[in-house]
């Protein structure tokens, strides 16, 4: 008979994995699980957590009684494209991808593969029976989209929410995944939620509404004991704050180390674009850049290239944004980082000595920390000029107090039910419990909170690059619209005045179509599209 931890040794045989007692536990209690279970598992960068998606989707092939799919769900899109490079070496043609603004021929719209790997907008959009490429049609009333079948299917599997960090420190997901979170809960939907980094706050809020709907709850973080935990611990991380009032573009030259493998990331693809060209006219060693405002297949292209120079350890500089930060395995030897939370910075730290470096160099240059909540990195930069000497990347404990200053020791402070923003989606929140509201009910109710402010994210406009999209905030698209370099279709005609880009960030949020912006200039192949 097969058993999950079994399944789990020959995936990490596979994936050259050591021995991971922590995922050997999960897998053992989730074929134990005797009712719906919601388990937190808090693992350091590095620690093989994917794994344990990988593990649970190969065994409902074999035993689909405990769940006969499951479902990965993550913040970002490149790591979705990580994610399923990493488990189609296991699975094959068993993993499959769902991402919106992606042709629908090339995925699996209902989740019906043994892993399927998506984001949390379209898992979002999904588990509101709101496809988002039926918004139209299901606004027009001529059919109800995809309706029970997506959202009965997500209900219907294991769903493991990776990196989860990044859902919880955005206002808007943070709000909206709490009222999904009721949905998941009230039908009985086992779940996992992975991250390295969740405050003391949040794991009270999972603790007491996973055991007001009855479900078995667990924290599962490794121990001092832990092969991975011995290891690590043995490696010499030397941390330092630089605030010596110089402009972050002219400061990371000087702390690059030729000899090494250099991770450089920044803010913005704007600053890192800047970095780049600085140390593209001063470095002889291999220069890579990688940031959001990239292409898909470009983005692809260089992260192919940064993962066969990282396993080579070739000396190279990497400058990159927070496209590195989470599920790309790549390590380096020196990290050069801009401030930010403790969180992304940890996440940071998390592509450095990743492999058998016995040491590595960490430099966090002051900055005003844009776009992170200014509060956020003021407290970060507080906290971390009186515990840096004590912070170990690789070992949550040392680690665990500074998360809990900045981010919040307690259920009120984490925020996540007494935002203002999750009291007014409880209209939306009843709509969606009553399993039988039928799509158009649900999009009514949106499209009234999308008037008056972003739902799920922040406003963005799709702007199409080639034959690609790339997202950009409406005030990007302005600039880039006064510079000339794109230009506005509306019905398939070019407008010569300039719209309001914010009401037109709106419009594609509700799935309106009929517009479409179109990047005129040449795609620079190295720096991406300049905003």
């Amino acid at each position: 008979m097969v058993d999950l931890v079994s399944v789990y040794n020959q995936v990490r045989s596979r994936l050259n994995g050591d021995e991971r007692p922590l995922i050997n536990n999960v897998l053992e209690d989730i074929q134990e699980a005797e009712k719906p279970f919601l388990y937190i598992v808090k693992a350091p960068t590095g620690y093989g957590k994917t794994a344990i998606s990988i593990s649970c989707a190969i065994y409902s092939v074999f035993d689909s009684s405990f769940f006969p799919k499951v479902v990965h769900i993550l913040p970002m899109r490149s790591i979705v494209e990580d994610i399923h490079f990493r488990a189609s070496m296991i699975l094959d043609e068993a993993v499959k991808s769902k991402m919106m603004d992606v042709k629908e021929e090339t995925i699996e719209v209902f989740h019906l593969f043994p892993l399927n790997v998506t984001t949390i907008d379209t898992f979002t959009w999904d588990m509101m029976k709101l496809n988002t490429k039926k918004i139209t049609s299901i606004r027009r009333e001529e059919e109800f989209g995809y309706d029970y079948l997506t959202q009965g299917s997500l209900l219907d599997s294991l769903l493991f929410f990776d990196e989860a960090h990044y859902v919880l420190e955005d206002e808007n997901m943070k709000a909206v995944f709490a009222v999904i979170l009721e949905l998941i809960l009230k039908y009985k939907t086992s779940l996992i939620i992975s991250t390295a980094t969740i405050s003391k706050g949040y794991e009270e809020y999972f603790s007491n509404i996973a055991r007001a709907y009855g479900y078995d709850f667990k924290i599962f973080q490794p121990n001092s004991s832990d092969p991975f935990i011995m290891k690590e611990s043995k490696k010499n991380f030397n941390i330092q704050l630089v605030d010596n009032g110089i402009d972050i573009v002219e400061n990371v030259s000087r702390f690059v180390n030729l000899d090494k493998v250099n991770l450089v990331v920044a803010n913005s693809p704007l600053t890192a674009i800047k970095i780049y060209d600085i140390l593209k006219a001063s470095s002889e060693v291999e220069l890579y850049l990688l940031h959001g405002n990239m292409k898909k297949t470009h983005r692809e292209k260089v992260l192919e290239s940064v993962r066969r120079m990282s396993k080579n350890k070739n000396p190279s500089i990497i400058v990159t944004t927070q496209v590195i930060e989470a599920g790309v395995d790549i390590s380096s030897d020196v990290l050069i980082t801009e401030i930010s939370v403790v969180q992304s910075l940890l996440q940071r730290m998390g592509r450095v000595a990743r492999y058998d470096e016995d040491s590595a160099s960490i430099y966090i240059l002051k900055s005003s920390g844009k776009p992170y909540p200014a509060d956020k990195i003021k407290k970060t930069w507080e906290q971390l000029s009186k515990n840096i000497q004590s912070i170990h990347p690789r070992i949550p404990s040392t680690y665990y107090d500074l998360l809990n200053e900045v981010h919040g020791r307690y259920q009120q402070e984490a925020d996540l039910i007494y935002s203002p923003y999750y009291i007014s989606l409880k209209p939306l929140s009843r709509k969606l419990l009553y399993l039988y509201t039928r799509s158009p009910e649900i999009l009514s109710q949106i499209e009234y909170i999308l008037k008056h402010r972003p739902f799920l994210r922040e406003f963005t406009i799709p702007v199409k690059v080639d034959d690609e999209f790339i997202l950009f905030s409406p005030k990007e698209v302005e600039k880039m619209f006064q510079e000339g370099s794109v230009e506005v279709k509306v019905d398939g005609e070019t407008i010569s005045s300039s719209p309001d880009f914010y009401e037109l960030a709106k419009e594609f949020a509700l799935g309106k179509k009929a517009i479409e912006v179109v990047y005129t200039r040449r795609y620079d192949c190295i720096r991406g599209v300049i905003s």
